[in-house]
């Protein structure tokens, strides 16, 4: 169950992080979130991109390294 739960997050975190980092403009359209100056859109990457990524990323790592599940 544990490897389930890390492999689902992993999925679903990791690739949206990335993509919210690479296009953070794209969250208007899916969140309704809007960045008017070049400060949010570090915010948007930073919260939406960076530690959705790093979630993902903690939870592959969990997967790939059992003792860290």
């Amino acid at each position: 169950m544990t490897r389930a739960f890390l492999g689902f997050f992993a999925l679903v975190f990791l690739p949206y992080g990335l993509y919210c980092l690479a296009q953070p403009g794209a969250l208007e359209g899916i969140a309704g979130v809007a960045a008017t100056t070049a400060t949010g859109q570090t915010e948007l990457r930073a919260m939406y991109g960076g530690l959705q990524a790093g979630v993902g990323a903690l939870m592959r790592a969990g997967l790939v390294r059992s003792e860290w599940a």
